[in-house]
């Protein structure tokens, strides 16, 4: 996980204890989306418009490219499809992003989504996007990328991963 702000650092997380030693400074301020590449074994970033590489351990950020965009808080990994999307936050649009050199094609707008976080869930094929207004929406890929409202979460939330139970 990343902090965003303060430390600008990269931590990793135990999930059975909830402990996050520090791996290191990646030293990259409004670090919102971060995503796995598992083809690659890469970790990806987006801050301020940019794509980054993340050492996963040293922690350090390689800078990729500008993506064009500002207010990126969503970055996930479809494995289905080997597709990486953006999504931005405030006037949301929905974009893949070329891990190579950041270029970014947009998908679909969504009108206004909150500060947010985004997870790619492949048991039911969708997007899950989680807000600070308290939604919990899917984008349905197999249907024009069409968001639909799952539900209210009880408090206001940014960060979201999907994480297969043993």
């Amino acid at each position: 996980m990343v902090d965003g702000r303060g430390s600008q650092a990269l931590y990793r997380v135990n999930i059975s204890t909830g402990a996050a030693p520090q791996v290191g400074v990646h030293g990259i301020g409004d670090m919102f989306g971060l995503a796995f590449h598992p083809p690659s074994n890469t970790l990806f970033g987006v801050a301020n418009g940019s794509l980054f590489r993340i050492d996963t351990a040293t922690g350090a950020a390689t800078f990729i490219g500008n993506t064009g965009l500002s207010l990126v808080d969503g970055l996930t990994y479809d494995s289905k499809r080997d597709v990486m999307y953006a999504l931005t936050a405030g006037s949301s649009t929905l974009f893949t992003i070329d891990l190579a050199t950041a270029t970014v094609t947009g998908l679909v707008f969504n009108g206004f989504i909150n500060d947010l976080g985004m997870t790619y869930d492949p048991v039911t094929d969708r997007l899950l996007v989680a807000d600070f207004n308290g939604r919990f929406l899917d984008f349905d890929p197999n249907a024009g990328f069409r968001l639909s409202t799952r539900g209210t979460l009880p408090d206001a939330f940014t960060c979201l991963a999907s994480v297969p139970l043993p």
